[in-house]
């Protein structure tokens, strides 16, 4: 397993050093869970961390590193994912004896050549590497990546079409790690081009050609609407939406224009219905926006 001795916990990469630092909290956590005695919560926490951040995102980004021609890199992430899930099998041990046992025969001992060795005897992970302010970084690199999927969600983009991305990062800092795990962010966003830009290039870019999502202060994603989708599919898809909305638009305009409905229906419902009238009317005003916009680039229309 990883020790200070063996490895420089931070000449890792951006990603290493925080699920390093995850599993060094993890570790941390479940010791503090033991000693209360409270066998249930340790187990929750290692759960957790198993599948909502090793699984979930250390394990992809590191297929952008094993995949890699770099074979130092390869082996480098590949010491941190023997580390990281062997951690794991050491902390579930109490809770799934056969099972951690058998793979620790295959992965823990395979290396050693020695069979001997059991997961029981087996050294308890020690806490090494907290570091809360690369969790905190790595926490805003977490919710780049939602802000670009949810954009590609709101918008229908095919899930294997890949899309053009500018990023507008004040923190330098912050900007260089976001940097360093570029090949990662374009492998999860499924982007093809990424551009950073300073602010005031980012203050010209016109609102009716952008999707601009606000990830922290000092931090705005901006994905271009020119090649998201296809024009005409979704000049037609608005087209639709916006005649849909205009229909029962229509109808809770008639509906507020009744003064018996005014008068006579409970001020709930009245309210009710005025505020949705002012949703799909700003919605509408949204969709026609969109539709503006497509129109005008493209040679299809309306």
């Amino acid at each position: 397993l990883l020790s200070g001795a063996a490895m420089d916990l931070r000449s890792l990469p951006f990603a290493e050093r925080w699920i390093v630092a995850e599993l060094a909290q993890l570790v941390e956590d479940v010791d503090r869970a033991h000693e209360r005695h409270d066998i249930g919560e340790a187990g929750r926490a290692v759960y957790n961390f198993f599948w909502g951040q090793f699984a979930d995102w250390y394990l992809e980004i590191a297929k952008t590193r094993l995949y890699s021609d770099d074979v130092a890199e390869q082996e480098q992430c590949m010491d941190v994912l023997l580390h990281v899930f062997l951690s794991c099998l050491q902390l579930l041990h109490p809770y799934m004896p056969f099972v951690t046992e058998e793979l620790w025969q295959v992965l823990a001992t395979a290396d050693k050549g020695d069979s001997r060795d059991t997961i029981m005897t087996s050294q308890w992970p020690k806490s090494l590497g907290k570091d809360a302010a690369v969790c905190e970084s790595f926490a805003v690199f977490q919710e780049a990546v939602r802000s670009v999927r949810n954009i590609r969600a709101e918008q229908q983009v095919p899930v294997n079409k890949k899309i053009s991305a500018l990023f507008m990062i004040d923190d330098e800092e912050q900007k260089q790690r976001i940097l360093s795990e570029e090949k990662a962010l374009q492998f999860l966003c499924k982007i093809d081009e990424l551009t950073i830009v300073e602010r005031q290039a980012a203050q010209e870019l016109s609102s009716e050609e952008h999707i601009e999502a606000v990830v922290t202060d000092g931090f705005l994603i901006y994905i271009p609407l020119a090649g998201l989708v296809d024009a005409e599919q979704e000049i037609s898809r608005l087209t639709r939406q916006a005649t849909k909305i205009e229909k029962d638009l229509a109808t809770l305009e008639s509906r507020l224009g009744s003064a018996s409905f005014v008068e006579k229906a409970p001020k709930q419902v009245v309210d009710e219905t005025t505020a949705k009238r002012d949703d799909l009317a700003q919605q509408l005003s949204m969709v026609k926006g969109r539709l503006s916009v497509l129109v005008e680039g493209s040679n299809v229309s309306v």
